[in-house]
């Protein structure tokens, strides 16, 4: 009687495992036909997203200023893409401290003095003056130095 029991168990055992197998396959095959397939186009892609918390840019920037005053204006918009050496915003001249008040005032004045000289008169005449100078010892020492390389009598030239 054992022996009957033992190719029934076989029997059932490989039943069992050929049809757990079927219904694996059948899953698989079940997973694998789910897509949703379509004619490649051209067009808009929308997506919403909805979510709760704090929205922070994905690169910041801080930004260091060299001197001390207040705002008096700002050159650029939020989101506004801007360029290497653009000027994003200026100080107010009666925020500024006085130390570059004073140095604005003092580049003024060395700007004109500048001016007035280029356009002097007795500059440009001192300047034609000077000029005749150094052309006058240029001459004079090209002049001695021609002389130094003269031949000059030897001794057996003497007696």
């Amino acid at each position: 009687m054992k022996r009957i029991w033992i190719p029934i168990l076989v029997l059932l055992l490989a039943g069992g495992g050929f049809f757990a197998y079927q219904r694996y396959q059948q899953v698989q095959a079940a997973s694998q036909n789910n897509y949703e397939t379509a004619q490649v186009q051209l067009g808009d892609l929308t997506a919403t997203v909805g979510a709760t918390g704090t929205v922070r840019a994905n690169q910041t920037v801080i930004l260091s200023w060299q001197t001390t005053g207040m705002i008096g204006s700002v050159d650029v918009e939020v989101g506004q893409i801007v360029e290497t050496g653009q000027l994003l915003s200026s100080i107010r001249q009666d925020s500024l401290p006085q130390e570059i008040i004073l140095a604005e005032a003092e580049l003024v004045e060395a700007q004109r003095a500048l001016d007035a000289l280029q356009d002097s008169d007795t500059a440009q005449a001192q300047a034609q003056l000077t000029l005749v100078t150094a052309q006058k010892a240029y001459d004079d020492a090209k002049r001695k130095f021609d002389n130094l390389q003269r031949p000059r009598a030897s001794q057996e030239t003497i007696a």
